[in-house]
């Protein structure tokens, strides 16, 4: 026996094996989209970039992607079905700049965008099902859900999962449903928990109740309702929807202002009768952003960078007045809806401060990029 050898390697666990891949680096899907890194990745779910860095690709096996479809999380044709080496994949495909995240990632990073944005998908999930454990779901941004992984791991209650997604402590909140005498997320958590952050949080109270069917006439898709607010200011309000819609609600003068300033058409503006008055509304697509430039969330991509610069540019010639840097940027509209301000206007250091602070969608900004896009907004 003292010649007996044990060959130790074949003992070693290599902690580096890669997953199987549901896609391959360099495949085509459907829309287009070449696939690059896997970026993220457990039993039953992947996550990819495209090879443009444009999109976040979700990747599970299809009788998952089903079950979302069949227990109202997502519509049906929000997934892609593709073939990728003999295997069927359900494919969700979201922009870059929007969150695509197991839950247990996300940190707000002081963001009340952020912040919001989780606490109304949260509240999406749970009026689909008020006992499945939300703990190992995928945030999916753009349609404003947890999407359930149906795990049998301990469940954790909602409290607990948003007070380790505020980044509050360092230590991870276990506490069960059960632990808790109050284990949910209300709206008044929500602005203690953003209090916390130190987040300048308005007084006013939000126009519209989570829950909310949301009008016929505002062309958002048929049976959304509003999941929470995701921007509250004097003036303005935006509206999270369980659809890649949000709703912009205006006080009236403020709106009128933004015609006679020529950044909005009239024709464009939908009034909602509310008990205390009119408001005026647009529908917005999520894929765009949609919010303040002092509480910045969505990621920024070199591209999209380049078009706030030239916005924010026009936007000065426009009204060298503005208060551009506390204004509701439209990305889609290509335009920033700001009061004017007595305030000094510097955009060139805002703008080298959003270079240089982001968020990004996958990855900072090289210094000849932040050189360009500050170039943007300097020139005459």
């Amino acid at each position: 026996m003292t010649d007996f050898i044990v060959n130790e390697s074949k003992f070693i666990v290599d902690m580096d094996e890669k997953a199987d891949s549901f896609l391959s680096a360099g495949e085509i899907l459907p829309d287009g989209l070449q696939v690059s890194d896997m970026l993220d990745n457990a039993a039953v779910w992947q996550i990819y970039a495209s090879e443009d860095n444009s999109a976040l690709i979700l990747a599970v096996m299809p009788d998952l992607a089903m079950r979302w479809v069949a227990e109202g999380y997502i519509k049906e044709s929000a997934v892609f079905h593709h073939v990728s080496g003999g295997r069927e994949v359900a494919l969700l495909i979201s922009p870059s700049s929007l969150i695509v995240s197991p839950v247990t990632a996300v940190r707000f990073e002081h963001s009340q965008n952020y912040a919001r944005s989780f606490f109304c998908a949260l509240f999406n999930s749970r009026l689909k099902n008020h006992e499945i454990n939300l703990r190992d779901s995928i945030f999916f941004e753009l349609y404003d859900v947890l999407l359930p992984t149906y795990t049998l791991t301990r469940s954790v209650a909602d409290r607990a999962i948003f007070n380790n997604a505020s980044g509050l402590s360092l230590t991870e909140d276990l506490s069960s449903p059960e632990d808790l005498a109050d284990p949910g997320v209300s709206y008044s958590y929500l602005l203690k928990v953003l209090r916390d952050m130190n987040c300048s949080i308005c007084s006013c109270e939000p126009y519209l109740m989570q829950g909310e069917r949301v009008d016929d006439f505002l062309s958002v898709d048929e049976d959304s309702i509003i999941t929470g607010p995701l921007v509250i200011r004097e003036d303005f309000q935006v509206y999270a929807t369980d659809s890649d819609k949000v709703v912009l609600l205006m006080e009236n003068a403020f709106a009128l202002s933004m015609v006679e300033a020529g950044l909005i058409e009239q024709m464009d503006l939908k009034s909602v009768q509310l008990g205390f008055g009119v408001l005026r509304a647009l529908v917005l697509n999520r894929r765009f952003a949609v919010e303040c430039l002092d509480d910045r969330h969505y990621g920024l991509t070199v591209n999209s960078a380049f078009k706030l610069a030239c916005t924010l540019h026009r936007m000065r010639v426009k009204n060298a007045q503005a208060g551009l840097g506390e204004g509701l940027y439209l990305e889609e509209k290509g335009i920033i809806l700001a009061k004017d301000s007595d305030s000094e206007m510097n955009d060139v250091a805002l703008m080298r401060s959003i270079m240089l602070e982001g968020p990004f969608a996958l990855s900072p900004f090289s210094y000849e990029e932040i050189d360009d896009a500050v170039t943007l907004v300097s020139r005459r």
